[in-house]
């Protein structure tokens, strides 16, 4: 077994593409995902797995995904693993500690949906909440931006600021990218933003909600971050999976348990016309809930690097 790999990490351009393939084959049954289990853990900690399988070569891979409780005392934390199987092998053939795979995969599908729904104005991002995907975001945003891109990052501390300031010079973006530190500095960024990402992960810095947007805003959740009023009252909804967005998102969840019924799912994400709004001053929500088809193909592609 290949134990604990540090993986290569590849080109954002290549992930993108990898991320594209796992959903067509997924679409065309050539990878099979069974529905995500999900546990919630004490108050607010959550556990989860997943699987996908391709069985005309005999490859599968299992996800595990684990998020402490967050109180008042203590800040969350998160860990994913990841293991590949392979039909003529007894034991797991790669086992990857690195959650790269993770925040790859998630910063692509991101880029897909503003590849497909943005309409740019101000032309500024901002990024709210900035762990790893938030900076992870900046090496791909330039992929389906325009040039003149201005990307706010909004901080929980100073601290993740200054990580966010220095992944933006690694990036050739120093000049694109400001950071500001809590919502209250946040709220004229993101009056004017074109594109607001939610990353903010449990206990983070606080909901935007309707009354912080303009209308024709493209609010993209991968984490935590947006009120379940802005996501209830959005115009489009859009989803990688309707089935994982029941389960994942309890904030968004209805007294009855039940979830809004998305515009769309996953086929939307697949070629590269963008999709007409009924008016500009439509604001739009696309949830991005992780698949692990792609998490297949992102990972087979860092193994090949």
């Amino acid at each position: 077994m290949k134990s604990d790999i540090s993986l290569t990490h590849p080109s954002a351009s290549s992930v993108l593409e990898a991320t594209q393939h796992g959903m067509r084959d997924l679409l065309s049954g050539r990878i099979i995902s069974p529905q995500k289990i999900y546990s919630r853990l004490g108050n607010s900690g959550i556990a989860i797995s997943m699987l996908a399988s391709r069985p005309d070569d005999g490859v599968s891979l299992v996800k595990t995904y684990f998020e402490t409780s967050v109180d008042s005392a203590h800040k969350g934390r998160s860990f994913s693993s990841f293991q590949m199987f392979r039909e003529d092998e007894h034991l797991p053939s790669s086992n990857f500690p690195d959650d790269w795979i993770t925040t790859a995969r998630s910063s692509a599908t991101t880029c897909l949906f503003i590849r497909k729904i943005a309409q740019f104005r101000s032309g500024k991002v901002v990024i709210v909440g900035l762990g790893n995907l938030g900076c992870d975001l900046l090496n791909f945003l330039p992929l389906v931006c325009p040039d003149n891109i201005q990307i706010v990052g909004l901080a929980r501390s100073s601290v993740s600021a200054e990580r966010f300031e220095r992944m933006a010079e690694d990036a050739g973006l120093t000049a694109n990218c400001e950071t500001v530190v809590g919502k209250t500095e946040a709220k004229p960024h993101l009056a004017e933003a074109d594109i607001i990402i939610a990353t903010a992960g449990h206990g983070g810095i606080g909901f935007i909600d309707q009354d912080d947007i303009s209308p024709g805003t493209l609010l993209v959740y991968v984490g935590y971050g947006f009120s379940k009023t802005l996501f209830d009252q959005a115009d489009r909804l859009y989803t990688t999976s309707q089935e994982q967005m029941n389960i994942t998102c309890p904030e968004f969840q209805n007294d009855d348990g039940s979830v809004r019924i998305a515009d769309q799912d996953l086929n939307v994400l697949l070629d590269e016309t963008p999709i007409a709004r009924v008016g500009p001053e439509e604001y739009v929500m696309a949830y991005n809930s992780g698949l692990a088809a792609c998490d297949l193909t992102v990972a087979e592609l860092g193994l090949r690097y």
